[in-house]
Formats: C-alpha cells, sequence, structure tokens
C-alpha cells in the first residue's frame, strides 16, 4: 500500500500486477527475479527495484514530489502579485 500512495501523491501512473490472481504475472516476476518472488516489485524501464521501503530514496530521486505538494501552496489561490 505504500508503494501506491507514493505514486499517487505524485501523480505517477502505472499498472498493478497481482502475481497472487495472474499465472503469467507470477511468471514474469520470477523470471525477473531469478526465481524469487517479491512484492513489491517495482519495474522503472530496464530497473528492478523490489521492496518499497529500503527503495524509497531512490523512488524520490526518480519521482520528486512536486513543489506545490511539498510546500502546500496548491489551491491556496495566492498569487505571486499578492492578490
Amino acid at each position: 500500500m505504500a508503494a501506491k500512495s507514493f505514486f499517487a501523491q505524485r501523480g505517477v501512473a502505472y499498472i498493478e500486477r497481482d502475481v497472487s490472481a495472474d499465472p503469467a504475472a507470477a511468471r514474469e516476476m520470477q523470471r525477473l527475479l531469478g526465481g524469487r518472488m517479491m512484492t513489491p516489485t517495482i519495474v522503472i524501464g530496464q530497473e528492478i527495484l523490489t521492496g518499497f521501503a529500503q527503495n524509497r530514496a531512490r523512488l524520490e530521486e526518480l519521482f520528486p514530489k512536486p513543489k506545490e505538494v511539498e510546500d502546500g501552496s496548491a489551491g491556496s489561490g495566492v498569487r505571486d502579485d499578492g492578490r
């Protein structure tokens, strides 16, 4: 759930594959991970990240928070000219 929330906060589109319900997805995971099964497995281009917490710093590098989310200014209605 943490990975889903992380991507949602940053507006990152992703494809979720349920390896417990989709045998083809499970086989693909095993192929990518040398026979192992680990969730979440996050594939970004050719980069494969297993686990969320241990890869959070890398994900933050790849998908930084938009400035308006970081400073809370989104939707504030405050303009730069003070109006």
